[in-house]
C-alpha cells in the first residue's frame, strides 16, 4: 500500500508509560486496512474536559445516529490503569520501608539507650576526671552515628544491587537518581541522630557522685 507522508510527530510512547516509543504510523480512517467499525477519538481541551462530553456525543450523533459512544474517560483515568500494578507494588514497597525505618529507629534508640545504661559508671569516672557534659555528649553521639554510618553504607550498597530489580517498577526516572538517593541518605542519617540524641544527653546529665556508685 502507498500513502503520501503529510507529516511527522514527536516519540509518542504507544506501548504504555514504562516502554520506550516504538515506531508507528498513522493513517486516516478511510485509509485504514482495518476492518473494525470501532475507534477511539482524543479530544485535547483546556480546564475539565468532562464538560465536553455532551457536545461531542451530540456532534457524533449528527452524523451518525445509531453510533455507540462508550468508555468515555479522562487520559488521566487511563494512563492511571495502565500504570496500577507498578503503582501497587510500589505503594506496597513504601509502606514496607516506612515500616522498616520506625523499628530500625526505635532499635537504634534501644541500643543507644542500653549501650548508655551500661556504661553509667564509665562515664562518671570520665567526668569525675574532668569531661564535661559537651564531650560526653559528643563521645556517645559520635559512638552511635559510627552505628549509623555502617548501616547506611550496607543500606546503599544493598540498594544499588537492587537497582535492576527496581528499573521494571520505574518510568521516567532513573533508579540511580543522584537527589533521590541522596535524599534517602540525608534522611536516615537525621533520623538516626535524632533516635541517638535522647540517650546521649541523658548520659551526659549524669552526676558523677552518681554514676561512680552503680555496680
Amino acid at each position: 500500500m502507498f500513502a503520501t507522508i503529510v507529516g511527522v510527530v514527536s516519540n509518542t510512547r504507544n506501548m504504555g508509560p514504562d516502554r520506550d516509543p516504538q515506531g508507528g504510523v498513522y493513517y486516516g480512517y478511510s485509509q485504514s486496512q482495518r476492518s473494525s467499525t470501532s475507534f477511539p477519538i482524543l479530544v485535547r481541551a483546556p480546564g475539565d474536559a468532562a464538560r465536553l462530553v455532551t457536545p461531542i456525543t451530540s456532534a457524533i450523533r449528527s452524523v451518525d445516529p445509531n453510533a455507540a459512544v462508550n468508555q468515555v474517560r479522562p487520559m488521566t483515568e487511563v494512563i492511571g490503569a495502565s500504570v496500577g500494578r507498578p503503582r501497587f507494588y510500589l505503594t506496597l514497597l513504601g509502606i514496607f520501608a516506612g515500616v522498616a525505618q520506625l523499628l530500625s529507629i526505635a532499635g537504634l534508640y534501644g541500643v543507644m539507650s542500653y549501650v548508655a545504661a551500661q556504661r553509667t559508671r564509665e562515664i562518671g569516672i570520665r567526668s569525675a576526671l574532668g569531661s564535661t557534659p559537651q564531650r560526653t555528649l559528643q563521645f556517645v553521639m559520635r559512638q552511635g552515628m559510627a552505628l549509623v554510618v555502617v548501616g547506611v553504607g550496607i543500606g546503599l550498597f544493598g540498594g544499588f544491587a537492587l537497582t535492576r530489580l527496581l528499573g521494571g517498577l520505574l518510568y521516567g526516572v532513573s533508579p540511580l537518581d543522584a537527589l533521590t538517593w541522596f535524599g534517602v541518605t540525608a534522611l536516615l542519617s537525621g533520623t538516626g541522630a535524632v533516635a541517638i540524641l535522647l540517650p546521649a544527653r541523658r548520659a551526659s546529665a549524669v552526676e558523677p557522685v552518681v554514676a561512680m556508685r552503680v555496680e
